[in-house]
C-alpha cells in the first residue's frame, strides 16, 4: 500500500528528460535484471549503465538503487520509478 500511494505521488513529467534507452534500462532493472545482466543485454559496459543510471537519479533527485554488499536492488522510489518507465516503454512500444 505504501508503495501504491508512493507511485501516485511521483512526479512523472520528469520521465520527458529521459530517453529511450533510460526507459529501457529501467524497464530491465523493473524486470530483475541485474545491472551486468543489463548491460550485456544492451550492448553497454557496465560502468556505461552506472553512469546512465547516475543521470536518471540526479533528474528524480532519488536514488534508483541501494547497494547491498556486492549486489544492487531497487529503492522503493527506484521501484516507483522503474515501474513508470517500463509502462511508458509498454505504450512507447504499442505505438510502433
Amino acid at each position: 500500500m505504501k508503495r501504491l500511494q508512493q507511485i501516485e505521488s511521483l512526479d512523472s513529467s520528469k520521465l520527458r528528460f529521459l530517453d529511450i534507452d533510460d526507459l529501457i534500462i529501467l524497464s530491465k532493472l523493473f524486470s530483475g535484471s541485474s545491472l551486468v545482466a543489463t548491460s550485456r543485454t544492451l550492448g553497454l559496459s557496465q560502468p556505461a549503465v552506472s553512469n546512465r543510471l547516475r543521470k536518471i537519479e540526479q533528474v528524480f533527485a532519488t536514488s534508483i538503487v541501494e547497494k547491498k554488499g556486492r549486489s544492487v536492488s531497487l529503492s522503493d522510489r527506484g521501484y516507483m520509478i522503474c515501474r513508470r518507465a517500463n509502462d511508458s516503454l509498454k505504450i512507447l512500444i504499442g505505438l510502433l
